[in-house]
Formats: structure tokens, sequence, C-alpha cells
């Protein structure tokens, strides 16, 4: 059992430490302020499907492909390179693999930034999770 948990923890710290080395949690380069809310600006290495909430509405959602860190927004004619920007009142859900990421727009302590709710699923293993605030710049 302890030899499991060991394991687990180690597969865990594997996935999550490269993200955090080379910037934030959830494929997060770093977040930047914008007039609307927060710009997400991922890392070189990324590479998963994040769906926008707008406004905590399902039916306002968009859906984006991130591939070496720059996101495409799916259209019906493909995909369109542009910023994701998220508002106080939007939801970001971040996947691939075997991790997964809520992302919110918050304000701590009077600094704005992201709140990155970090799940990680490996087959045979109990999930992990993490939450992590990330300031905007």
């Amino acid at each position: 059992m302890k030899r499991h948990a060991v394991s687990l923890l180690l597969a865990a710290a594997a996935l999550i430490a490269p993200a955090m080395a080379h910037g934030g949690p959830c494929w997060i380069e770093r977040a930047a302020r914008t007039p609307e809310g927060v710009a997400l600006h991922f890392m070189e290495a990324s590479l998963f499907r994040l769906t926008v909430l707008r406004h905590g509405h399902p039916q306002e959602s968009e859906t984006f492909d991130v591939q070496r860190g720059v996101p495409l927004l799916l259209t019906p004619s493909g995909g369109k390179e542009t910023e994701i920007v998220l508002s106080p009142d939007d939801e970001a859900h971040a996947f691939e693999m075997h991790s997964s990421c809520v992302l919110r727009v918050e304000e701590r302590n009077e600094a704005i930034g992201i709140t990155a709710e970090l799940a990680v699923y490996l087959p045979g293993h109990t999930s992990s999770t993490q939450k992590i605030f990330i300031v905007a710049e």
C-alpha cells in the first residue's frame, strides 16, 4: 500500500513539476490583465483542448485546441488563431489524456488572477487534485 502511494505521488509530481518549472499549472505560462478580464498564455510544449463557458452559460461556449502554446478557436471552417481571455463570470475546462483543469478569474488580496484546479488521473491509481492561484501581470 505504501509503495502504491509513493508511486502515485511520484507520477503526479512528474506531471505537475514540468508545468511549474516552465510556468504554472494547467499548461499556463502566464496570465495577463486585460480590460475584459485575464488573458491566458500557454507553454510552448502544451497540447490540449479547452472549452470556455461564457458567463456560466453552456450555450455560450467556445472550444479551442491548444497546440505548442497557440490557441485555435474551433469553427465550422476549421481553426482560427486567437487569444483566450476569461471574464470574471467565465469558466474554462481544459483537458488532455491524464489530467484536466478548471480555470476561473478571481480576486484575492487585491490581486486579480486565475484559480486553477488541476486533477491528475493515472490508470490504476487514485486521482490527485491541486488548487493554485496564478496572479495576472
